[in-house]
């Protein structure tokens, strides 16, 4: 569900993922270790520029044990986080 809603997001901001388009400005996920989430779990948002050029724009992934206690949640939770700032 969550990448779902980052997909129609970014679609919001007129980027669409790779697997939609193979030229022009798009976006990816490039698997990464974050402490956030679960290993294997998590992902780096990446843009990448009509130029090939690619620029990180934040994380998704699903939240690690660890982060859940510290908040005090008891289901798994998946997020994400993007700056926007590359659009304004």
């Amino acid at each position: 569900i969550v990448q779902g809603l980052l997909d129609e997001v970014m679609k919001s901001l007129n980027v669409v993922s790779v697997v939609e388009a193979n030229k022009g400005v798009r976006y990816c996920l490039e698997e990464a270790d974050i402490p956030t989430y679960l290993p294997g779990r998590g992902a780096n948002v990446m843009l990448i520029n009509e130029d090939g050029s690619s620029l990180e724009l934040g994380t998704i992934g699903i939240l690690h044990p660890e982060v859940l206690g510290n908040f005090d949640l008891k289901t798994p939770v998946s997020a994400f986080e993007i700056n926007i700032e590359p659009f304004l």
